[in-house]
């Protein structure tokens, strides 16, 4: 199988060290081809493209590095990345977390990793993403507790004026 992994992130340093934990888990493929930018048509030219059958492509994009009009960006991946062997991983950073539910209702099906996720996560993260018999979005480590954390002690709960809880 051939695998394509496209990463878009405005920090070379934190690209370089997913690219070197991707290679670590795929020491074994031979044919692995990687592209780096913080280019936004580069981007789009990707989301865009059409990947074969005997292919795999990755887009891993970081939110922050996204032009100004997000949303716009995050609705036109809604409607390219959808392919079956092509898997968008969002990029999160904690200040995006408030917004985690919204982007989550606007990309069901993509792939989410919090960049502050500790190395001991992130490898098993990507583990579970190259298993063929894996079903449905993954969510990194730090990700799952910080939101099991919030619905724990409340934090999001729904307020509704003049109703009281039970």
């Amino acid at each position: 199988m051939r695998y394509q992994f496209f990463l878009y992130d405005k920090n070379i340093f934190y690209s370089q060290g997913i690219k070197m934990v991707i290679t670590s888990l795929l020491a074994e493929q031979a044919d692995v081809l990687y592209s780096l930018t913080d280019d936004y048509d580069q981007l789009l030219v990707q989301l865009q493209r059409q990947v074969n059958d005997e292919g795999c492509m990755w887009i891993l994009c970081d939110l922050d590095s996204l032009p100004r009009e997000r949303l716009h960006t995050l609705q036109l991946m809604k409607e390219f990345y959808q392919q079956e062997n092509k898997s968008l991983i969002i990029l999160l950073s904690k200040h995006n977390m408030p917004l985690f539910f919204a982007l989550y209702s606007l990309l069901p099906t993509a792939h989410w990793l919090l960049k502050t996720e500790n190395m001991e996560s992130i490898t098993p993260f990507f583990q579970r993403l190259l298993d063929k018999t894996r079903q449905g979005c993954c969510f990194s480590a730090s990700l799952v507790n910080y939101t099991k954390k919030n619905f724990m002690t409340g934090a999001w709960s729904p307020r509704f004026p003049g109703v009281s809880g039970g």
